[in-house]
């Protein structure tokens, strides 16, 4: 059985779920608002972490182990940016030329990468990096 837990969202994609030590949380982006939420994992507490400068955000990853939000991006160049849990600290992480569309975000915890699909032809690959870039 499934059950509702975060609604009346514009454009809503990737869900990302943290469990660390510290907090648990379920994020995502809304591109019919350029945002990055989150909210309790029940759904109560819906809270926007980031705004600006933001547009047409789309993958989303979390590093449990520091803490650390990864989302994708559209600023004119395809971009992956990161911030605390919290929203603080935001960071460019990875910028590409426009022709890129970098679409989907997963962070591998054992290894320590983070992976990426590039779906803007004639890229259509998936690739890893470092959280750092």
């Amino acid at each position: 059985m499934n059950s509702k837990v975060a609604q009346a969202l514009l454009l809503p994609f990737l869900v990302a779920c943290c469990e660390s030590a510290f907090a648990q949380k379920l994020y995502w982006t809304e591109q019919g608002v350029d945002a990055v939420s989150r909210s309790n994992l029940d759904g109560s507490a819906k809270e926007t972490l980031l705004r600006n400068p933001l547009r047409n955000p789309d993958g989303i990853a979390i590093d449990p182990a520091t803490d650390t939000v990864f989302w994708s991006d559209d600023m004119g160049d395809a971009v992956i940016r990161s911030a605390s849990a919290d929203g603080s600290n935001i960071q460019l992480v990875y910028s590409v030329s426009s022709t890129h569309e970098i679409t989907d975000l997963a962070f591998e915890q054992i290894g320590r990468k983070l992976y990426f699909v590039d779906d803007g032809p004639p890229h259509d690959a998936i690739y890893r990096m470092n959280p750092d870039g």
